[in-house]
C-alpha cells in the first residue's frame, strides 16, 4: 500500500519577512559549511504587487523564493526528486515528490518489489526512508544508510537543514494576513521623492512623503521626479552599497547601512523603514555637499607666501569675504582674499573705504605680519593664512597703526 505527497519548491513569501527568510538560510549554509556539507541553493524574485483581499488596494508586496534540490559533489551533480518512508511494521509506502517526475522516474519510485531495497548496496534491509535521487545518467532508490556514500556527501546534514528552510518558507508564506493592509511602494520612487523634498527644503516628514506616494499610487497617478533627484538618488544607493561592502561589523553605522541595501535588494519599503530611508539620503547629502567643499577648496590654503615681516608688493588678489568685526581697539574689516595660486590671505582694515566686496579683484600691497594655520570650518580644512597689515590698494591706501590681532 501507498500514499502519495507531492511538495513544492516556490514558495510566495511578503518582502517585510525577506530579511528573517535570508537570514534563516544563510545561518543553514553556515553550519552547512562548517561541516563540509553541501548547500542550500535559491533564488529570489523580482518583488511583485499582489492583492489579497477584496478592496483592491494595495495590499502588499512579495517575493518567490525558490529552493533547489541539487547538490553538488567532487565527481558528479545529484538532484533529489523524491522521498519514500516506510512504516517497519506495515511496509505501508508514503512517497513524497519534489517535482512532477517523468513516466520513467514515477515507475523507479512506485514499482519497487522490496520497498526496503537499496540500489546503490544492492541490499534490503529495515529501513525507514529511501531517496530517488537523479544523477546526469540515472535514477536510484538509495536507502537513508548509503545516501551519504551515493552522493560523496553530507547527504543527511544538508536535507535536514533544507527542511528546516521549507518550515521557515511555509510559516513566512501563511504570515501573510488579508485583513492588514501592508501599503508597501516602490524603494526607488519612494526614495526618489525623498530625495526631490531635501533638494527643494519643503521639510517634508518621512512619513508625509509615504502617504503622499502611497495616495498617488492607489489613485494611479504617476510619481513625477526632477532629472537631479533621480540622479542624486541613483548616487546615493550606489554610494551606500559601496560603503556597505567596506565597512566592518562593529562600526557605528553598519546595521543602518545593512539595512539600507536590504531595502535596496527588496526593492520595496513599508512605513516602517521611511524614516531610515529618510536617515540616509539626508546623511549622504550632506556628505556629498562637504566632499563636494572640500574639493572645491582642495587647493585653497595650502602654502603661506612672503616672509614674516617682509614686504609684499603688488600681489593680485581676489576677496573671498569682508567681514565687520570687533576688538579692544574698535571696529574693524576683516578681509579675506586668495591670490592666483589659490594663497589665503588676511587683511585687518580699520575701515573700508574702497568698498572692497566679495569677488572684487585688485592689487594688494603690505607688510606680511605673521604666519598662521588653523582649522577652518568655512573650507572645511586646515588652511594656511597670510596675515597682512599696513596694506594698499591699487584703488586706495589703508595705513593700519594697531591692527588688532585675529
Amino acid at each position: 500500500m501507498t500514499d502519495m505527497k507531492t511538495k513544492k519548491d516556490t514558495f510566495r513569501v511578503p518582502v517585510d519577512r525577506l530579511e528573517a527568510v535570508i537570514k534563516k538560510i544563510t545561518k543553514e549554509n553556515e553550519r552547512l559549511t562548517a561541516s563540509k556539507s553541501p548547500l542550500i541553493d535559491f533564488s529570489v524574485s523580482e518583488p511583485f504587487q499582489e492583492y489579497r483581499d477584496e478592496s483592491k488596494l494595495l495590499s502588499c508586496s512579495f517575493v518567490d523564493i525558490t529552493l533547489s534540490r541539487a547538490l553538488q559533489s567532487n565527481k558528479s551533480s545529484f538532484e533529489v526528486i523524491a522521498l519514500t518512508q516506510i512504516d517497519p511494521g506495515t511496509k505501508f509506502q508514503t512517497h513524497t515528490r519534489f517535482r512532477t517526475l517523468s513516466d520513467e522516474e514515477e515507475n523507479v519510485l512506485t514499482n519497487s518489489e522490496d520497498p526496503c531495497k537499496c540500489d546503490h548496496c544492492n541490499k534490503s534491509i529495515p529501513r525507514t526512508f529511501t531517496y530517488l535521487i537523479k544523477n546526469e545518467e540515472k535514477q536510484l532508490r538509495v536507502g537513508s544508510g548509503c545516501v551519504d556514500k551515493y552522493t560523496l556527501t553530507n547527504f543527511k546534514k544538508w536535507f535536514k537543514s533544507f527542511e528546516k528552510v521549507e518550515e521557515t518558507l511555509s510559516d513566512a508564506e501563511s504570515s501573510f494576513n488579508p485583513g492588514i493592509d501592508y501599503k508597501s511602494i516602490n524603494f526607488i520612487e519612494y526614495f526618489t521623492q525623498i530625495v526631490e523634498s531635501r533638494i527643494k527644503k519643503n521639510y517634508e516628514k518621512h512619513y508625509e512623503v509615504y502617504s503622499r506616494c502611497l495616495k498617488a499610487i492607489q489613485n494611479g497617478v504617476p510619481l513625477e521626479s526632477s532629472e537631479e533627484a533621480r540622479e542624486l538618488a541613483g548616487k546615493i544607493i550606489m554610494r551606500a552599497m559601496e560603503d556597505f561592502s567596506k565597512i566592518e561589523e562593529h562600526a557605528p553605522e553598519y546595521d543602518s547601512l545593512k539595512n539600507f541595501n536590504s531595502l535596496i535588494m527588496f526593492g520595496v519599503i513599508t512605513e516602517s523603514n521611511t524614516f531610515l530611508a529618510s536617515s540616509i539620503a539626508g546623511n549622504y547629502i550632506q556628505k556629498f555637499e562637504k566632499e563636494s567643499k572640500q574639493e572645491k577648496n582642495a587647493d585653497l590654503g595650502n602654502n603661506l607666501i612672503g616672509e614674516e615681516k617682509g614686504k609684499l608688493s603688488g600681489l593680485q588678489v581676489t576677496c573671498l569675504s569682508a567681514t565687520p568685526k570687533e576688538s579692544d581697539y574698535g571696529g574693524f574689516i576683516r578681509i579675506e582674499m586668495k591670490d592666483q595660486e589659490d594663497n589665503l590671505i588676511q587683511w585687518d582694515a580699520s575701515n573700508n573705504k574702497d568698498k572692497i566686496e566679495p569677488g572684487d579683484t585688485f592689487k594688494l600691497s603690505g607688510t606680511v605680519k605673521r604666519h598662521a594655520e588653523w582649522y577652518s570650518r568655512k573650507y572645511e580644512k586646515n588652511v594656511k593664512v597670510t596675515i597682512m597689515t599696513r596694506c594698499k590698494t591699487d584703488k586706495k591706501t589703508h595705513e593700519l597703526e594697531n591692527s588688532p590681532e585675529p
